[in-house]
């Protein structure tokens, strides 16, 4: 794969972060900062440890993995697509002194999208769990959030941002800081219930959208995939996408 790089403008801020902090505002939930929630809670809040995975024969190059846990390993309504990390986040990769890993899913209706946070500080302990994203709305019950259907197959986490590629929308935004802790409830209740209380899927988090970027007009390549350069300054996000014949970088 050929990799070709463009440096014109491709894509532009379309729904600015004011608008949807407002609206998560408005939901009533308390704002709880990423090194509280999404990620000491969040050591708490653990599905079944994940198995760790010991050198493979497969690669002589492995050296160690894991594997999820037994409920989502075998389930195949998600799929597995981009990965990130608190070494994409901050300078020396380790947050609130640990070490995290980024992944994100997709439904298999195309509807809903979510993240998994991934505590590797120990390899022979992983331990993670998964945040929901939304979308803040209205809706006739007032303000709520909505799922996010987007294929997620790229992931970038700087500082309390989260990038999202879309293969041909752009990149959404997510805000790490403003993860919000809900009740698990059934897994078919989203947003907004009538009582009042807010449900995500039977997940314990989600994390808001809080803007969306957009290719301009005329522009016509997509968004595979994506990471952050530390190496200038200041530090760039890298987008790319795939295709059988040469591929831009940008």
């Amino acid at each position: 794969m050929a990799l070709q790089r463009i440096t014109q403008p491709t894509a532009a801020l379309v729904r600015a972060a004011t608008a949807y902090d407002w609206i998560v505002q408005m939901w009533g939930l308390p704002s709880t900062p990423i090194a509280a929630l999404a990620l000491d809670r969040v050591a708490h809040r653990i599905r079944p440890s994940a198995e760790p995975l010991a050198g493979s024969a497969v690669c002589a190059r492995f050296v160690r993995g894991f594997r999820w846990a037994a409920d989502d390993d075998g389930d195949d309504t998600w799929r597995l697509c981009g990965l990130s990390g608190s070494g994409d986040a901050v300078d020396g990769g380790v947050v609130d002194g640990r070490s995290w890993l980024v992944a994100t899913w997709q439904h298999r209706d195309a509807r809903r999208t979510r993240v998994s946070f991934v505590d590797v500080t120990d390899s022979t302990a992983i331990r993670y769990t998964h945040v929901l994203l939304g979308e803040p709305a209205f809706d006739h019950r007032g303000a709520t959030f909505r799922d996010v259907a987007c294929e997620a197959c790229g992931v970038a986490w700087y500082g309390d941002r989260l990038y999202v590629c879309e293969p041909l929308g752009g990149l959404r935004v997510f805000a790490l800081d403003q993860i919000k802790a809900v009740p698990r409830g059934d897994r078919s209740m989203i947003g907004r219930q009538a009582d009042g209380s807010y449900r995500a899927h039977g997940e314990r988090c989600v994390a808001p959208q809080i803007a969306t970027y957009e290719p301009l007009p005329g522009f016509r390549h997509g968004w595979s995939f994506c990471s952050i350069d530390r190496s200038v300054s200041p530090h760039a996000l890298v987008t790319g996408e795939y295709d059988d014949g040469p591929s831009p970088l940008y």
